[in-house]
């Protein structure tokens, strides 16, 4: 049997020919990069990078990607968020907005961000979580990820239910750029102990980032609700939504 095929890889190593600056190397940009664990992914598979930075307004994210990178002055992090983007116009060839857009509580100010820092012919690429699905599995999910979302609230930070693909794909072509190509890779469903085992590792590490409060009681509460009930369902992760636009003349 062949190897299994990464479709992130995939899509990172088959960027459209207009996205390289092929003399000088090309420069990278995440919007949101958290621990910087999917701008690895990125750079590892992106011939020709010359230069990267990450961005995120956590300051535990931009410690822990710092981490990650610091054998390599190729790659730099700022922390600051989405609608106040501090670098050049037209500097990156490639714009990466992984699992960030629901973080975003001016998408429109933070894709025209992205907009003014890409170069003519540049790629965004975005790699967001749809939602808008009603089997029971992936409903479970969706509650899981209402908890996250107030545990973000009381730590300072936005987040929103998922987008559906039409919802995102609208916000892109306002932003005005030009959709390259898209595709959907469909989410995973755990069932019982191996779903709640690994939600409750998640959920704990998130809770214990709180201050003691009769919101984080009532949310640790909740969050072992939906622990239990996993004892005998299952959760569906939502489907992936991985797309190249491209900022256009």
């Amino acid at each position: 049997m062949g190897a299994t095929k990464d479709p992130y890889r995939d899509f990172f190593s088959s960027l459209a020919p207009q996205s390289f600056t092929a003399k000088v190397g090309m420069s990278v940009v995440e919007l949101g990069c958290g621990d910087a664990s999917f701008l690895s992914l990125a750079l590892e598979s992106i011939p020709q990078w010359a230069c990267a930075f990450g961005i995120d307004p956590d300051f535990d994210a931009i410690v822990m990607a710092s981490e990650r990178f610091q054998d390599d002055m190729r790659v730099s992090f700022i922390q600051a968020g989405g609608e106040e983007i501090p670098l050049k116009d037209s500097c990156a060839d490639i714009v990466i907005l992984s699992k960030a857009l629901h973080h975003l509580e001016r998408p429109q100010t933070a894709l025209a961000q992205a907009y003014r820092i890409l170069r003519l012919g540049g790629s965004l690429c975005v790699n967001e979580q749809l939602g808008g699905r009603k089997d029971p599995a992936s409903l479970r999910w969706e509650e899981y990820h209402a908890i996250r979302g107030e545990i973000d609230r009381l730590r300072g930070f936005f987040m929103r239910p998922c987008y559906t693909e039409q919802e995102i794909e609208m916000l892109l072509v306002d932003a005005g750029l030009e959709k390259i190509r898209a595709s959907q890779i469909p989410g995973e469903e755990k069932s019982g102990p191996l779903a709640q085992s690994e939600l409750q590792r998640t959920l704990d590490t998130a809770l214990d980032k709180l201050k003691p409060s009769a919101e984080l009681d009532a949310l640790r509460l909740r969050a072992q609700v939906l622990l239990s009930i996993l004892t005998s369902e299952s959760i569906r992760q939502p489907h992936n939504y991985l797309a190249q636009w491209r900022k256009g003349a």
